[in-house]
């Protein structure tokens, strides 16, 4: 794979990340740690893919990487910010993710415990290791994937879900991911991991929003993982301005007459790209995939599907659909 190897940004990852694990003391020897250092390796070693890997042929990321982000920024975000980024009578689970993190003073936590166990990815390597270490990184692979490999490598907070056998969530979970772009570029890399038990249901709505006029650079990869009979609908909107740079990756993995449903609405952002894969793990599954994607200006959108029929008897459903404004572009492959 042709890569671009000499970037300030991928030198000023890696220092980032050797900076980290130097203050981390006896944690770095942890299973969990071991984990982020290969994802890291794979990283240096595959370097940010260019227009000749094919994945990528038709959408450059040379002026993402050309820039420089700060990692782990403060922000001044407040209460007092929140009305313009709002729904109007929007109630159920909220949760809020600054700059990549938790803002538990930000958030509502409405359902009852004992159907929806749901907190920071950073709490829940403390309080749910097992859940963690059975999931973490056993769907999204790292290592045909550079941008899988970083968040990995820098995976530290994001949302943890657990939906218990038997439980239905009837409030729907909100997940508010801000990007506090004021005072300088911002580069955020939430992890996010959600485990739907048998027979259960669940729906979370993710959404994706900048303020300020600084560049944003998000990499997020979120893991679902679905037990028999488990129901869920998943809901992206991406919002950003013209300066976030947005790559996400969603994996799904389903068992047994799991049913999931997927949409990804891009409304705005200068560089997004979404990879979507689904593997059908059992029999009598089906999966729906559809999308929006609106770029206007010269933003750049880019849709990628994967459907994996690893056992026969499942259906798989997708539909997408562009409308392309001004000088902005579209790709898709499904």
């Amino acid at each position: 794979m042709n890569t671009q190897d000499y970037t300030p940004f991928k030198d000023q990852l890696i220092a980032a990340f050797r900076e980290g694990e130097a203050r981390m003391n006896g944690a770095s020897k942890s299973a969990f740690h071991q984990l982020r250092r290969s994802a890291l390796q794979t990283f240096e070693t595959l370097g940010f893919p260019t227009i000749r890997h094919e994945e990528w042929k038709y959408s450059n990321v040379k002026a993402m990487i050309g820039e420089t982000y700060g990692f782990d920024a403060g922000t001044s975000l407040t209460a007092d910010d929140l009305p313009q980024l709002q729904i109007p009578n929007l109630n159920g689970n909220i949760l809020y993710f600054v700059n990549g993190h938790y803002r538990a003073d930000l958030s509502q936590i409405v359902s009852p415990a004992d159907r929806l166990q749901i907190k920071s990815f950073a709490e829940a390597q403390q309080t749910d290791a097992e859940t963690i270490g059975l999931h973490f990184g056993r769907y999204a692979d790292f290592q045909d994937s550079a941008f899988t490999a970083l968040n990995t490598a820098f995976a530290s907070d994001g949302v943890f879900i657990r939906v218990p056998d038997n439980k239905v969530v009837e409030e729907p979970v909100i997940l508010r991911f801000i990007t506090d772009a004021r005072q300088q570029n911002i580069a955020a890399q939430p992890r996010n991991l959600i485990v739907v038990g048998r027979n259960a249901e669940v729906n979370v709505a993710e959404s994706y929003r900048t303020l300020g006029d600084h560049a944003g650079f998000t990499n997020v990869v979120t893991e679902v993982v679905m037990a028999a009979d488990a129901r869920m609908e998943h809901y992206r909107v991406q919002n950003e301005s013209e300066r976030a740079y947005h790559i996400a990756r969603t994996q799904v993995s389903q068992a047994d007459s799991s049913l999931y449903h997927n949409a990804t609405i891009t409304l705005n952002g200068g560089f997004v790209r979404n990879d979507l894969n689904i593997v059908l793990n059992g029999q009598y599954c089906e999966s729906f995939m559809y999308g929006l994607y609106m770029p206007n200006g010269k933003q750049h959108v880019d849709n990628h599907t994967l459907v994996d029929h690893a056992m026969p008897n499942s259906q798989s459903n997708e539909l997408y659909k562009g409308i392309l404004n001004d000088k902005g572009t579209g790709v898709f492959n499904g």
